[in-house]
């Protein structure tokens, strides 16, 4: 017996798909090549991108950007973010909390994750509006790339914990278990604030954990109404 109705089979799916997706997405990221500025700031993609999004001081920002071919770069992370993977991961967890969660844990997972979503919509396009007129910098947008920054970190990764606890209240041990998991995880990644190195890994391992979670509901066998099972 399936944890959902007949009528929400095609959602888990269309989760599953969005799922896959924004880890392939997700890939690309660290995939491009290092862009070393003389010393000044991570040459790392991702490292790069992380210092940009949590910059608070033209100071930092200087550190973030780097050199116009850093500057360039990171464009193009922020393109394929806004392009592709925040619509990915906004379809897999919001498809996602309406599969796996229900009354006023799927509202809370909704509102938590929607929040996440806008403000990084938000926070990505700021950093483009920054990095189409660098050296230029604008300190003006600093506290509006603060405020997505924060807003999105919080609403994903509480949203995700959620989710989370949406599983540790459904039957079966392996959904408990990736349940922990993504409680753990999700809460962990928070420490984002506080400069802990670790947490892209701690985000990963929870989406994942999601998607095992959703491919396990996909793959049960469907519920039958007794007039059905009937005939």
């Amino acid at each position: 017996m399936t944890d959902y109705p007949v009528g929400r089979s095609r959602l888990v799916w269309v989760a599953i798909v969005a799922g896959l997706m924004t880890l392939a997405i997700a890939s690309l990221f660290p995939a491009r090549p290092f862009v070393y500025c003389e010393g000044i700031g991570n040459p790392l993609p991702n490292a790069a991108l992380s210092a940009f999004q949590l910059a608070r001081t033209p100071e930092q920002l200087a550190v973030a950007l780097g050199c116009p071919e850093r500057v360039a770069m990171l464009n193009g992370m922020n393109t394929l973010d806004l392009a592709a993977f925040i619509p990915a991961y906004g379809a897999f967890l919001l498809f996602g909390a309406a599969v796996l969660a229900h009354g006023q844990l799927r509202t809370l997972a909704f509102v938590l994750i929607g929040a996440g979503v806008v403000a990084d919509i938000v926070e990505t396009a700021t950093q483009l509006w920054i990095g189409a007129r660098w050296p230029e910098l604008s300190p003006a947008m600093l506290p509006l790339l603060a405020a997505g920054s924060t807003i999105k970190f919080a609403g994903l990764r509480l949203g995700g914990a959620v989710l989370g606890l949406a599983l540790l209240r459904r039957r079966g041990l392996i959904y408990k278990l990736l349940g922990a998991v993504i409680v753990v995880t999700s809460l962990g990644s928070l420490l984002l604030f506080a400069g802990v190195p670790g947490t892209s890994l701690a985000i990963g391992v929870s989406w994942v954990a999601l998607l095992l979670a959703l491919i396990l509901s996909a793959i049960r066998r469907p519920r039958h109404s007794p007039a059905s099972a009937g005939a």
